[in-house]
């Protein structure tokens, strides 16, 4: 679809007081892997080689999404509103009643006017995004690529006791990307991906089945190491099969791994609900800058630093600005050991708390999860007689207001006396703002998808309900 035909009727509809148009070429490749089919009788599984193990899908789309701002009066009052809509036509005339019902829609929010993001901004576009080996090959290239990532994960899961692997998933993409504004903001560049899924099924001749799936993002294919992809979730799968029954506990409590990237991940984590500007200045958040994110608990163990960082080289999170209104990415940190710093958010709340009359920019995209390492080696925290360990979530939820969670433990570990038991089930019962007051993090570090941080932390009071 053209982009100035577009602007034309952007420019020439009433009532309209800025707008935003963002595309999104994409030139995506799909590979679907099935190496074996499974069938039950009798209670048994049995296992054929698949006759047909691919599929191959290479389609080239785009995508563009519109945001008419409307500024107009009522009871000698301005007011001003906002609406957003995927263009499906360039036609003249569908687009010209697909905007006119937009302002209609931007013209019942009765908001107070803010100001829109103009060409004075600056705007990161050498953030590394695109991965050569994507962007410099062609389908022959690309393919071969794929299939040597197919290969090693194949061999590298024949070596692996009592594990199968289900499928196969590998998304390719590259994108090139575009921020056209009413204020004179033209911003174009360009970004690949790299995700892949796998799924792995351990079964053992008594019956114990289980599997484990890894659904890893990249930007480069590089970044997609076979070896530690199939030992870790591998392992992860014959450990749910060998799994006891929950157990009950009070006590110390590590998280590791993908849980741990799970539980603090920025886009889903409370921290954000709470240092997010709309809900300050709507009053529903416990933000108070420079305040400790455990309330009236005191921090007696290490300090917690969790920062939203954009700019990360192939960050999966990385971005050059906000795909909401428009805004440049930066660097935010959301708590500083242990206290509130600076707020997430939009430049429309920005400027109704005054932040940016105070010369503060608006955080931009919520980026990659940054979560500053601590002193202590990950060894060492397990010094205790008996500590739980958990690796794997069925899934991680927090009531956003409260902090309060019970989260159903997916695969956790029992520490005794140096023996590790595999564990699944029960749920990890805590508070989010009061399990930060005494906590040790490790030195180590770990990169899972969007978390760059420790790769475990140690928590003094969790309870896991089984």
């Amino acid at each position: 679809m053209n982009i100035e035909k577009i602007k034309k009727v952007l420019e020439k509809t009433e009532g309209i007081y800025g707008w935003l148009i963002f595309k999104q070429e994409v030139q995506g490749t799909s590979v679907l892997h099935m190496p074996n089919l499974y069938t039950a009788e009798n209670g048994k599984f049995t296992s054929t080689v698949n006759p047909d193990p691919r599929e191959v899908i290479s389609l080239p789309s785009e995508e563009i999404r519109i945001t008419v701002y409307a500024r107009f009066n009522t009871d000698k009052e301005e007011f001003m509103g906002e609406a957003s809509d995927q263009i499906l036509s360039d036609d003249e005339s569908a687009l010209k009643v697909q905007i006119q019902k937009l302002v209609a829609a931007a013209q019942t929010q009765h908001n107070k006017p803010y100001s829109l993001p103009d060409k004075s901004l600056t705007y990161k576009t050498d953030v590394l995004m695109t991965d050569p080996k994507i962007t410099e090959s062609d389908k022959v290239q690309l393919l071969e690529q794929i299939n040597k990532f197919n290969k090693a994960i194949l061999d590298q899961t024949e070596k692996e006791e009592s594990v199968d692997l289900s499928n196969i998933e590998l998304f390719i993409k590259n994108f090139h990307n575009i921020l056209i504004t009413s204020t004179d903001v033209n911003v174009q560049f360009d970004s690949t991906r790299a995700d892949t899924e796998l799924c792995f099924i351990a079964r053992f001749n008594d019956d114990r089945v289980a599997e484990a799936t890894a659904r890893i993002s990249s930007r480069r294919i590089s970044d997609l190491n076979p070896q530690e992809l199939v030992k870790n979730y591998a392992g992860y799968a014959r450990s749910i099969a060998l799994s006891k029954p929950p157990i009950q506990y009070q006590g110390p409590v590590i998280v590791s791994g993908e849980a741990l990237a799970e539980m603090l991940n920025i886009d889903t984590n409370v921290i954000s609900f709470h240092a997010n500007a709309a809900n300050v200045y709507n009053k529903i958040a416990r933000y108070e800058q420079g305040k400790p994110i455990t309330g009236d608990l005191e921090i007696q163990g290490d300090r917690v630093t969790i920062i939203s960082d954009p700019h990360i080289p192939y960050g999966p999170n990385s971005q050059v600005y906000s795909a909401v209104d428009g805004s440049p990415s930066r660097i935010v940190t959301l708590v500083k050991d242990g206290n509130y710093d600076e707020l997430i958010g939009t430049r429309r709340y920005y400027e109704y708390l005054g932040l940016l009359q105070k010369g503060v920019q608006p955080a931009g995209p919520l980026g990659n999860t940054y979560v500053q390492a601590g002193k202590t080696r990950q060894d060492d925290l397990m010094s205790a007689e008996k500590i739980v360990v958990v690796k794997l979530f069925s899934s991680w939820t927090t009531n956003p207001t409260n902090g309060d969670f019970a989260c159903e433990i997916r695969l956790g570990e029992i520490r005794e006396n140096g023996k590790a038991t595999p564990f699944k089930g029960g749920m990890l019962i805590g508070n989010y703002f009061k399990m930060f007051a005494q906590v040790k993090l490790s030195q180590e570090t770990v990169q899972i998808n969007n978390y760059y941080g420790p790769t475990a932390i140690r928590f003094e009071n969790l309870q896991i309900a089984g």
